[in-house]
């Protein structure tokens, strides 16, 4: 544009010269007539040549001048032009091309060069559709029909470039018009990709959870709703994964996660039918079973516990865990999404109530047992402050000599209202609720106080207490023991801990090492309810125990089914192979009795000896028969 004005410039100065030249050579004429008109003769002629001159043909040669004038003016101003428009369009920095009437590439600048990988010479003269992916290129088309028709247009396509990468782009395109008519288009572009990208992740955060990639919460409510205003017949599984929040507390937030991710892809594969899958947070997951039967939701229900039996091997370390599946059918148990997710979980409730590892349908009733566990959990936490728990104890008798060698403390609630809570009802909340941990504390100073009280009245025996998982996985639980042990002034040899087959599974390098502490503090170890989980002969090898106890389970029909009699058998050689005693359980007959002493099981407690009894009535029992300690199994009055 500078070069332009300074042309102009100089064009009027050239004009200027000449109209002063124009001018001088008038007043000159004039001079020459007027000394004609006084010196010479026929000044007539001469005045009408000079006027024809400055009034006729004088005109013409300015309009002539002007017009020369202008014509290269005009020619300046288009190659400047010209030479504007081709630096605009090759340093665009945005992707810039031009199209012809046929949709063939004219021609394409830098930016867009680098866009698409492709040089200008290698889209010269072809077609811009192929690049389109097939999906939008009728949208395209559709565009570029209308900017031909002379309507400019922005659109968002996506493309695929030189190396088949898909890319996102808004176009912007108008015609370039020529005398009324379309001779191609010229279009910018600019790259979306990343834009939208961003917008897509989001999205799918905003509908899925992170770590499975799982849709979450909020997708499947709107999958519930759009199944609810089509009234297609549902159902929905609420799916909570048992003492979780332990595992996930002692092995680390890392370890849980990985956890939920297989635990995760279990389930997927647990499924057979159509269905969609969701986690809600934590470790719980929600299943909706769209148009399924009664028998294939039970199938279903009953795949995934079974498929939760096998372990999971994570970071080198083999953990079980388990899970609880509350269901909720639309429409009979609701209309609503979120009130069929509410019963489900009341359901799933339910599930955990009986034992876990299993599955409830929901039932109306179900929130009256929710509010009663409510109130429960209340009055649970006041229990110890307000000393409504006692401790009960159950001999251990040696088969052979039918001696009272030890009992078994349990704990029992007297509920100032409800009089006596079994331990079926309110052990399983404890847990749930971490009161376990301040209760179990309670039963081993109380046990051992009272066993200290028995020494100190001559009668030594071991006593033995149920540690829950809770308890048994803190990390001072051995120094807890430890001061327990101080405090009530009881040798170490006199205790008895008892866990579970299922906690020792759960965590097996967790428990050797605390195993072994306590073995080097003198304390005994049971494995209680063994054979009823996750049997291991290898675990058992590795853990520094001193005592099997063989689940009542095996017991109950030892006399008719020689099955459980042969399981016994086997577990009685191996234990003794590996230096350990065997306690049978729920031992209630005399026939139970003799087949266990021909098994050589080492000890024996039921009912066929003793109900579990409070403290007074068992000092009593072990100072019958003048002080002895055997113990007859013909005393039955006992029961």
């Amino acid at each position: 544009m500078q070069r332009i004005s300074e042309f102009i410039s100089k064009q009027r100065e050239i004009g200027y010269c000449i109209t002063m030249t124009v001018l001088m050579g008038f007043v000159y004429v004039l001079l020459y007539i007027v000394v004609d008109l006084l010196n010479v003769g026929q000044p007539y002629d001469d005045f009408v040549r000079a006027f024809i001159f400055l009034v006729i043909i004088m005109p013409f040669l300015c309009l002539k001048i002007k017009k020369e004038f202008d014509i290269r003016y005009k020619s300046y101003v288009l190659v400047e032009e010209d030479q504007y428009y081709k630096s605009l369009f090759k340093y665009n920095p945005e992707p810039t091309y031009l199209l012809d009437v046929k949709g063939n590439f004219l021609k394409i600048n830098d930016a867009a060069e680098k866009l698409m990988g492709f040089k200008n010479d290698e889209l010269m003269g072809t077609s811009f559709v192929p690049l389109v992916v097939k999906t939008e290129r009728e949208k395209a088309m559709n565009y570029y029909r209308k900017a031909i028709e002379g309507a400019p247009f922005s659109i968002d396509l996506s493309i695929m470039n030189k190396k088949k990468e898909r890319l996102s782009i808004n176009i912007t395109a108008a015609p370039i018009m020529k005398d009324q008519s379309v001779y191609g288009i010229i279009g910018v572009a600019r790259d979306m990709t990343e834009k939208k990208r961003t917008e897509e992740e989001i999205q799918f955060l905003s509908h899925h959870d992170v770590l499975t990639g799982l849709t979450n919460r909020v997708h499947l409510k709107e999958e519930l709703e759009k199944l609810i205003a089509e009234e297609t017949p549902f159902v929905l599984f609420v799916i909570d994964l048992d003492r979780f929040k332990l595992i996930n507390d002692t092995l680390g937030h890392d370890f849980g996660d990985l956890l939920i991710i297989e635990s995760a892809k279990r389930l997927e594969a647990s499924i057979a039918i159509p269905f969609s899958i969701s986690r809600q947070g934590g470790d719980e997951f929600l299943v909706v079973l769209p148009g399924a039967s009664k028998e294939e939701i039970e199938e279903v229900a009953q795949t995934i516990v079974e498929n939760f039996q096998q372990s999971f091997f994570i970071k080198e370390q083999e953990v079980f865990i388990t899970p609880s599946i509350g269901i909720s059918m639309y429409p009979q148990d609701g209309k609503d999404a979120e009130v069929l997710i509410k019963h489900a979980d009341m359901a799933m409730y339910r599930a955990k109530d009986l034992g876990r590892s299993t599955y409830a349908f929901y039932s109306a009733d179900m929130k009256n047992l929710l509010e009663n566990k409510i109130r429960l959990e209340t009055d649970l936490r006041k229990a110890i402050e307000k000393e409504e728990f006692h401790l009960y104890y159950q001999p251990s008798v040696n088969l052979f000599t039918n001696e009272i060698v030890g009992v078994e403390a349990l704990i029992r609630w007297f509920h100032p209202k409800f009089g006596m809570i079994p331990p079926n009802e309110f052990i399983p909340l404890a847990e749930e609720t971490g009161l376990i941990v301040p209760i179990g504390e309670w039963v081993l100073k109380e046990a051992c106080r009272q066993n200290k009280t028995w020494h100190n009245n001559g009668i030594k025996l071991r006593i033995s207490c149920n540690v829950s998982i809770k308890q048994f996985l803190q990390k001072d639980v051995t120094s807890k023991i430890e001061n327990i042990l101080k405090d009530t002034e009881l040798e170490p040899e006199y205790l008895k801990l008892e866990i579970t087959e299922s906690m020792a599974m759960h965590h097996v390098n967790y428990v050797v090492s605390t195993l072994k502490s306590l073995n080097s503090l003198g304390v005994k170890v049971a494995i209680d309810d063994f054979g009823t989980k996750y049997s291991s002969l290898n675990y058992l090898k590795r853990f520094p125990i001193d005592i099997l106890k063989i689940d009542r389970s095996f017991i109950i029909d030892m006399e008719s089914d020689p099955y459980d009699r042969s399981i016994i058998e086997a577990v009685v050689k191996v234990a003794h192979a590996l230096n350990l005693t065997v306690i049978a359980e729920g031992v209630e007959s005399q026939g139970q009795v003799q087949i266990l002493r021909e098994l050589k099981c080492d000890e024996a407690q039921g009912y066929i000896y003793s109900k579990p009894l409070p403290a007074n009535e068992i000092e009593m029992l072990l100072k019958g028969n003048n002080g002895n300690f055997n113990f007859d199994s013909q005393i039955i009055e006992t029961r």
